[in-house]
C-alpha cells in the first residue's frame, strides 16, 4: 500500500504506527472518523454521513441557527471530520492479528462509545434551536415547525424536510456506531447480532412497552392505576429487529393515547367511578409485514390537524418548553414533550422498510398502525 513500516497488516487493518496520544478515546473523536469512500460499514460509512449531516443545514433556518442550539449539533458533528490513514476493518481476516491491531480496536471502540454519549442529548438541543428559531420568526410555540396561526407554513417546509433527513441520517449513524460497539463489548448470544436480535419477541417487547408507559403516566398524573392496556398478540412471534427501535417506537405512541385518554375522562375517573375505558394492543403477522395497531378512545384529533401530527414542535400540551439541563437520549423521555414523538417514530419505523400510519375519529379516539417489515429485501432509507 506504499508503506512500508505495515507491510504485515492486510489492506483493510489499521496502522498500529498511529501513536496513544493520538488513539486516546477522549479525543480519538478529533480524527477517528475521517477518510473517503462511504464503502466501509463503520470507519468509511460514518464519516461521509457526518459530514452530510453537518453540511447540510437548512438554508431557511439561517440566522438563529447558526447561533446557540445549532452551533451546538454542528460543533459536535465537526469534530469528527478530521482523516485517518488507514481503514480500521478486515473483510476476511485469514491470521492472528498482532497485539496493536487488537489496542487499536478496543480504544476504537472506547472512541465510539465516547461520540455516542456525546451525541446524547442531540434531539432536545436541536428542538431547543428549532423554538428559537420559531421565536425569531413570531411563530406560536407548539404549533408544528413553520406553522404560523393562520397555518401558514412560514418557510417551515424546508426545515421539516430537513429535520426528517437529519434525524433519520442520525438513526443510521447511532445504529452503526451501536452495532460496532455491540460486537466488540457484549458477550455472544445465539440470538443476537450485535444490537439487532433475530429472533426478537414482539409480545414481550410490547408488554415491556406498555410497563414502561404506564408508570409514565401515572407518575406524572400521579394515579394509583392509569388506563389499562390490552395487549392481544402471539406469544411466539419472533422476527428479526432492534429491540431498542420497537421499544422506542410502542412507548412513544402508548404515551399519546395514554395522556389522550386520561386528559378526557379526567385524573379523578376512577375516584368518580367512572374508570378509563382500555387501550387496546393489536398485533397481527402478514405476508410481508407484522402490523401493530394502537386503539384509544381519548377524543381523537381535528380532521385539520391531522397533517400537524406529523411536524415536528406540533403540540398540544399546554406551556411547552425545554429546560436547558434537559439532556437525555433518545430512548428517556417525560410523558409529554416538544412534539417530536410521532414524527420520530415514524422514521424509526421507515429506517427497516415500515411505516406508521395514523387515523383519527375526532370525538372518539385515534388508531395508529405500526407496520414492521419482516422480509430481508428492505434498503436502508439514506437521506
Amino acid at each position: 500500500m506504499g508503506h512500508s513500516h505495515d507491510l504485515f497488516l492486510p489492506p483493510s487493518t489499521p496502522n498500529p504506527a498511529l501513536s496513544h496520544e493520538q488513539m486516546d478515546a477522549d479525543d480519538m473523536g478529533t480524527w477517528a472518523f475521517g477518510g473517503g469512500e462511504a464503502n466501509g460499514p463503520y470507519g468509511e460509512g460514518v464519516p461521509y454521513r457526518q459530514a452530510e449531516t453537518v453540511d447540510g443545514t437548512p438554508k431557511g433556518a439561517a440566522g438563529s441557527w447558526k447561533n446557540g442550539s445549532g452551533t451546538a449539533v454542528r460543533n459536535g458533528g465537526i469534530r469528527l471530520r478530521a482523516p485517518i490513514e488507514r481503514r480500521y476493518y478486515a473483510h476476511t481476516p485469514s491470521h492472528i492479528y498482532p497485539p496493536e491491531v487488537h489496542d487499536y480496536n478496543a480504544r476504537f471502540t472506547r472512541a465510539l462509545e465516547a461520540i455516542k454519549r456525546r451525541h446524547d442529548p442531540t434531539v432536545a438541543t436541536v428542538a431547543q434551536g428549532v423554538l428559537e428559531w420559531q421565536r425569531t420568526r413570531g411563530i406560536k410555540s407548539g404549533s408544528g415547525v413553520g406553522i404560523g396561526e393562520a397555518g401558514a407554513t412560514n418557510g417551515g417546509g424546508v426545515v421539516q424536510a430537513w429535520l426528517d433527513r437529519f434525524y433519520m441520517s442520525r438513526i443510521g449513524i447511532r445504529f452503526l456506531i451501536g452495532q460496532h460497539v455491540a460486537l466488540n463489548t457484549q458477550q455472544p448470544h445465539k440470538d443476537y447480532v450485535g444490537i439487532i436480535c433475530t429472533q426478537a419477541n414482539v409480545h414481550d417487547i410490547v408488554q415491556e412497552a406498555i410497563e414502561n408507559a404506564r408508570y409514565v403516566c401515572e407518575e406524572h398524573y400521579g394515579l394509583l392505576r392509569g388506563p389499562p392496556v390490552q395487549l392481544i398478540c402471539p406469544r411466539n412471534l419472533t422476527f428479526a429487529h432492534v429491540p431498542g427501535h420497537l421499544s422506542h417506537i410502542v412507548f412513544e405512541l402508548l404515551k399519546n393515547s395514554l395522556r389522550a385518554v386520561v386528559e378526557r375522562f379526567g385524573v379523578d375517573a376512577e375516584d368518580r367511578g367512572v374508570g378509563y375505558p382500555p387501550i387496546k394492543v393489536i398485533v397481527v403477522e402478514g405476508g410481508e409485514d407484522i402490523t401493530i395497531k394502537i386503539s384509544d378512545e381519548g377524543g381523537g384529533i381535528p380532521r385539520r390537524a391531522v397533517p400537524l401530527v406529523w411536524t415536528y414542535m406540533y403540540t398540544t400540551m399546554v406551556g411547552q418548553s425545554i429546560d436547558q439541563d434537559y439532556h437525555v437520549g433518545d430512548f428517556q423521555a417525560p410523558m409529554a414533550g416538544f412534539g417530536y414523538g410521532l414524527p420520530l417514530s415514524r422514521l424509526y419505523a421507515r429506517y427497516f422498510g415500515g411505516d406508521l400510519r395514523l387515523i383519527s375519529m375526532d370525538g372518539f379516539g385515534t388508531d395508529v398502525y405500526i407496520h414492521l417489515n419482516k422480509l430481508s429485501s428492505s434498503c436502508e432509507p439514506l437521506p
